[in-house]
């Protein structure tokens, strides 16, 4: 759905209102121009476009041109949505040791914690302690983005 703010209230009214006053006024922007951005029942965005003080009012041709924008963003951002969601879009152990950096050591814990060793069993098995493995969980985490385990678990296919 494509509308302009002033389809909905009238320039005399939405010229004084604080909004318009915080947001518009300060960027110097007098009109906007958007467009719901969704696919098959999933919000995806909102495309906003912005004249600024002097210009004239949206013509239709840029009215067409949001709506065209609009229905191509749709479908790029719903196919991206659809790759975050699906189980195919995992990464392996390898691919996500490439595409984030991690060092051997942090592939070998990211795949113990994979397998469901406890931090216990990977000090022993790496001579580390404890603190010092925690150092390391927590560079991986930051490396990938994520904050625990199970977001690990959801991110990384367990076989290769």
């Amino acid at each position: 759905m494509t509308y302009r703010e002033s389809d909905i209230i009238p320039d005399t009214q939405r010229i004084h209102s604080k909004y318009y006053q915080i947001f518009y006024a300060k960027y110097g922007f007098h009109y906007s121009l958007h467009s719901s951005i969704a696919f098959q029942g999933h919000f995806l965005g909102i495309l906003s476009f912005f004249r600024t003080k002097g210009k004239p009012n949206f013509t239709q041709n840029d009215i067409e041109l949001i709506g065209l924008l609009t229905n191509h963003l749709e479908a790029r951002l719903f196919n991206d949505y659809q790759a975050a969601c699906s189980c195919k879009s995992k990464l392996t152990l390898h691919d996500a040791a490439l595409r984030y950096g991690l060092t051997k050591r942090q592939q070998v814990i990211t795949r113990s914690l994979l397998d469901g060793m406890d931090n216990d069993e990977i000090c022993d098995q790496l001579y580390i302690t404890n603190n010092t493995l925690k150092k390391h969980i927590l560079n991986v985490y930051r490396k990938l983005g994520i904050n625990n385990r199970v977001q690990l678990f959801k991110m990384v296919r367990e076989s290769e």
